[in-house]
């Protein structure tokens, strides 16, 4: 966050000085209210593109085999352009090399889930996921296993049939 702060600057410092120099070399004829105007425009112009591009350029530096499942986008009345185009605010992702079964349960996966959000730590969350029953459950320090490895006091949450958590794991 304060690298991006000293970059609006910075980039205000350096458009108010593109156009300081227009007028000097111009001989005054861009008007002098021009400087500040323009530093706070281009200000504001960097704010909004990293603002939007964030997930973009997020996205970008991960690995062609992490999938997106979900974006949440945000609406703010604070700001209103928002709510004529939201922006992603985060996202939560998988790395289909997170994935681990069991011989013994085959359609048991155990999934590692990657929650992304702008200028928040990243979380990473262990998901157990049941192909034949459709439901997901959190791998916490509370959850225990069977003398044969299953289960036993999961939290199974049901799951929709195109949930994209179930499709990614458990290959559609």
């Amino acid at each position: 966050m304060v690298l991006e702060l000293v970059a609006t600057a910075a980039l205000g410092l350096g458009v108010g000085g593109v156009v300081l120099a227009l007028r000097y070399f111009s001989g005054g004829r861009v008007p002098g209210y021009m400087v500040p105007i323009a530093a706070g425009l281009g200000m504001l112009l960097f704010s909004l593109w990293s603002e939007y591009s964030w997930f973009s350029r997020v996205r970008s530096q991960l690995p062609e085999r992490v999938a997106i499942l979900r974006t949440f986008e945000e609406r703010s009345t604070l700001k209103p352009w928002s709510y004529l185009v939201p922006r992603i605010e985060r996202f939560s992702a998988f790395d289909p090399a997170s994935l681990h079964t069991h011989p013994d349960f085959p359609d048991l996966r155990m999934v590692e889930v990657v929650l992304v959000a702008h200028r928040q730590p990243t979380f990473t969350v262990t998901q157990l996921v049941d192909c034949a029953a459709g439901r997901s459950a959190e791998v916490d320090g509370q959850l225990t296993l069977s003398d044969g490895g299953a289960p036993v006091d999961a939290d199974w949450q049901r799951m929709d049939e195109g949930d994209p958590l179930l499709v990614a794991a458990c290959g559609g």
